[in-house]
């Protein structure tokens, strides 16, 4: 037994390290992509002698912020003081969304900053669809509760070794994918309809989140007013969230001078 999960161990840390990995790659891939579309769809509106929105000017301000999010993933996975939460996604994001917003007041002629953040929401949730798929691969960290109707890890696997071997887990891994993954193609489908989607995906993760910190089978370091900090984190994106339902909505700008 001992032999075998030496074997497995490093197959696991590949695994989850590659999703994770492919995770940022498409957030990466997909803004390029959409900030191609919006220089295309607006370049022809933009009066004579104006400036016109700038792709590469705009992931300027896409690869500073998604710094700060790799940032705050690991530094409140730090603060969470468990080994099975050496990397929370919720820190990055509760950092990315306000840098992204105040990088972006630099230039004007991309759009509202509003606008330019609008265009990275889609690739907020398809990333965190492959972080949760690496989670539920990488013997089952980020585990649930013991449930009835819940799904049995390797015996290797942290929930088998927490519970006991052939223990039923509540599927939180898989089931935030499945919602990320489902909220990834109607924020897609919205934003290339010219639908206003500010507000979902930080409405989606932050309840999803939030909802599923209930039925976590881990446990989680700091606890303040029954909440660990995760779970705190999850609450603060939901109010960003809500914030963003009162936001003007504002048509992008096709240039300024």
């Amino acid at each position: 037994m001992a032999a075998a999960k030496g074997l497995l161990a490093p197959i696991v840390g590949i695994v989850y390290r590659g999703l994770n990995n492919l995770g940022a790659l498409s957030f990466l891939l997909l803004a390029l992509a959409l900030a191609w579309r919006e220089q295309r769809r607006l370049k022809p509106l933009a009066p004579e002698g104006s400036r016109p929105f700038n792709m590469w000017l705009y992931m300027l301000c896409v690869a500073p912020s998604y710094c700060f999010l790799l940032g705050g993933v690991y530094l409140l996975g730090y603060l969470m003081v468990h080994p099975g939460c050496m990397a929370v996604y919720v820190g990055g994001v509760l950092v990315f969304i306000p840098m992204m917003l105040g990088l972006a007041l630099f230039f004007p002629h991309n759009g509202a900053p509003a606008r330019q953040l609008e265009l990275l929401m889609p690739g907020l949730a398809l990333q965190q669809f492959f972080n949760r798929m690496a989670c539920t691969m990488a013997a089952g960290c980020c585990y649930g509760i013991p449930c009835r109707f819940g799904i049995v890890f390797p015996d290797t696997a942290w929930p088998s070794i927490a519970f006991g071997r052939g223990t039923r887990v509540f599927p939180s891994q898989p089931l935030e994918a499945a919602v990320m993954l489902l909220c990834f193609a109607a924020l897609l489908w919205l934003l290339l309809r010219g639908k206003r989607i500010l507000p979902v995906f930080p409405l989606t993760f932050g309840l999803t989140g939030f909802v599923l910190e209930f039925l976590s089978g881990e446990s989680k370091g700091y606890i303040l007013l029954g909440m660990n900090l995760q779970q705190w984190g999850y609450a603060l994106v939901l109010c960003i969230g809500v914030i963003f339902l009162f936001f003007p909505r504002k048509e992008p700008q096709p240039g300024l001078v």
